[in-house]
């Protein structure tokens, strides 16, 4: 899974280095002038080549494949058998009719409904009431105290218990391919080996880009460059804040939608980083920390005589961002 420290300019510069910039200004930002083009002198590399990451492939359990399973019998309503004896708290289906007293005291005809003990949307006291019935017992529930009482009768009418997933079941799901329930296994097996593949490359990508510059040192970093990639993310932020502001004018109700600040869009992120100053502070640690990164990269290239266009050096920054 992508580090939770990428997903801010991810989220904010990859966008801007269009919009913002154009192509062509940002090729020229990212290697024009004597200041960027010398500025690799200033990089001492580490060592770069054959770094162990210490990140492992995962490979599908029996636990994994039922907890997809799990997820797609709940998408689907859930799967139940009948119950004839009675039921317990848990994942029990039930069919009710509830039916309530009026003025005159007499409980009016009744309506079924069918729910999930304990679900958040039916009354609690309707799931206690129907622990341990079986189908056919008649309950009596009173609710809220005074005149703000009121009763309502609960008839059971049926009881539903977790059944085990079939073939029957699994071809009902329409998943193209999959007719039984060893396919399905099979299927969601292939997916997250697959899924767990791709998480380990960008795992191995990342962890080793950080340990390469954690490795590395520059002696001296371009203010200027340092300016722009903060330049580009607070930039972003500003249109986010005032997209948000636009928003909230065209759905305001009772006008007191609070305003977005920078901090507000920062602050997770700078939770996550463990960072305690202004969003300010921050956007620029964040960019001399990226802008130490791009040097970097930017003096292997060199070195490995690797040829990029500016604007691929600098657009496999964002996207490392």
């Amino acid at each position: 899974m992508m580090r939770t420290k990428c997903a801010l300019v991810t989220t904010l510069a990859v966008a801007m280095l269009i919009s913002a910039c154009g192509n062509e200004a940002v090729a020229e930002n990212a290697t024009g002038g004597s200041e960027q083009n010398e500025s690799t002198k200033e990089v001492t590399l580490g060592e770069y080549k054959g770094i162990e990451t210490g990140v492992t492939l995962k490979t599908p359990t029996d636990d994994d494949i039922q907890s997809v399973i799990d997820d797609l019998v709940s998408e689907a309503g859930g799967y139940y058998k009948p119950e004839e004896g009675a039921i317990a708290k848990g994942d029990v289906q039930v069919t009710a009719e509830i039916a309530y007293k009026d003025e005159s005291g007499t409980f009016v005809e009744g309506n079924d409904y069918t729910f999930v003990l304990g679900a958040e949307d039916y009354p609690e006291e309707f799931s206690k009431a129907l622990e341990n019935k079986k189908a056919g017992d008649v309950e009596i529930v009173s609710m809220g105290e005074g005149e703000e009482s009121s009763d309502y009768r609960l008839t059971l009418k049926e009881v539903l218990t977790p059944a085990e997933i079939t073939d029957e079941f699994v071809k009902d799901l329409g998943i193209e391919n999959v007719k039984t329930l060893k396919e399905l296994k099979e299927d969601i097996s292939d997916y997250l080996t697959e899924q767990y593949k791709y998480e380990y490359n960008e795992n191995v990508r990342i962890t080793a880009a950080e340990k390469v510059v954690e490795n590395s040192s520059v002696k001296e970093i371009p203010s200027g460059l340092i300016s722009e990639y903060a330049n580009i993310i607070t930039n972003k932020i500003d249109n986010i804040i005032a997209a948000s502001k636009a928003s909230s004018e065209d759905n305001e109700e009772d006008g007191e939608n609070k305003e977005l600040t920078r901090y507000d869009v920062l602050k997770s992120q700078m939770e996550a980083d463990e960072y305690v100053g202004t969003a300010e502070d921050y956007i620029k640690w964040y960019a001399e920390n990226n802008t130490k990164q791009y040097l970097v990269y930017k003096k292997i290239a060199e070195l490995e005589n690797i040829t990029v266009s500016a604007d691929e050096i600098y657009s496999a920054m964002a996207d490392d961002w």
